[in-house]
C-alpha cells in the first residue's frame, strides 16, 4: 500500500478538499458550484469523468488552467489527479464558459441602462369635444 492511501492521508485529503471548495483560486468552488447546478454529489461529479472521490479532490486543489497554456495545464493536472485529460478538458471548458457567462451577467447587470425614447412623426388628432 502506498503511503498516500492509509486513513489517514484519506482523512487529510478530503479535509482539505473541503476547505478548498471555498477557496478562490482554485477549480474547487467552479466544481463545487457545477455540482450543486447540476444536483451531483462529489462522487457523482466524480463518476463522468471516470476518476475517483480523490482524484477529484486533487483536482480541486489546483489552480485553473491558464487560458494561454489550457491545453497543456489541463495535461499536467490531469497528469497529477490522475484523470482522464479530454474528459477534464471538457469539464474545464464547461465550467470556464459558465464563469465568463456569469461574468458577463454580473457586468451587463451592473452597467447603466440606456433609456429607449420612442419619437413621433405626426401629432396627435385633436379629441373630440376640446375643439
Amino acid at each position: 500500500m502506498r503511503p498516500e492511501d492509509t486513513a489517514v492521508h484519506r482523512t487529510m485529503r478530503r479535509r482539505m478538499a473541503s476547505t478548498a471548495r471555498d477557496a478562490s483560486g482554485l477549480l474547487a468552488p467552479m466544481l463545487r458550484r457545477h455540482a450543486e447546478a447540476e444536483g451531483l454529489s462529489w462522487e457523482g461529479l466524480a463518476r463522468p469523468l471516470g476518476t475517483s472521490v480523490q482524484s477529484l479532490d486533487r483536482i480541486a486543489a489546483c489552480r485553473p488552467p491558464r487560458p494561454a497554456a489550457f491545453a497543456e495545464d489541463v495535461e499536467a493536472i490531469a497528469a497529477y489527479a490522475g484523470a482522464d485529460p479530454v474528459r477534464l478538458l471538457d469539464l474545464l471548458r464547461v465550467l470556464e464558459t459558465v464563469k465568463k457567462f456569469a461574468e458577463d451577467a454580473a457586468a451587463t447587470a451592473n452597467a447603466p441602462r440606456p433609456y429607449t425614447m420612442a419619437a413621433r412623426d405626426r401629432e396627435d388628432p385633436p379629441e373630440a369635444g376640446n375643439g
